[in-house]
């Protein structure tokens, strides 16, 4: 028989976080992945950058307006271009901290 939870106090003990890391496509709108590791999203990102022929040299960098997000550049001829993909750090909260955005 299952026990009713309802009503039942949220179990005392520190907060944590977790961040995951979400590989995405930008220039195609959609998520690759989630990843426990930056590594492992970027991982994801370069295998399909390096399917265009131009796209072996490449390099991650910092985005301006977001700390949380990396984005990959390809380098062709010593010049930088942006290849639409990144990886972004996201917080996933072990709980509900009581406070709800409406």
């Amino acid at each position: 028989m299952k026990e009713k939870l309802e009503g039942r106090p949220a179990a005392a003990g520190p907060r944590s976080e977790l961040t995951v890391y979400q590989a995405e496509a930008g220039h195609r709108r959609f998520a690759l992945d989630l990843y426990t590791n930056r590594e492992a999203a970027r991982a994801h990102c370069e295998a399909y950058a390096r399917r265009e022929p131009h796209h072996q040299r490449l390099a991650w960098y910092p985005d301006a307006a977001n700390e949380a997000v990396e984005r990959l550049f390809a380098v062709v001829a010593g010049e930088e271009s942006d290849t639409g993909f990144t990886v972004t750090a996201v917080p996933v909260a072990s709980e509900y901290g009581g406070e709800a955005d409406e």
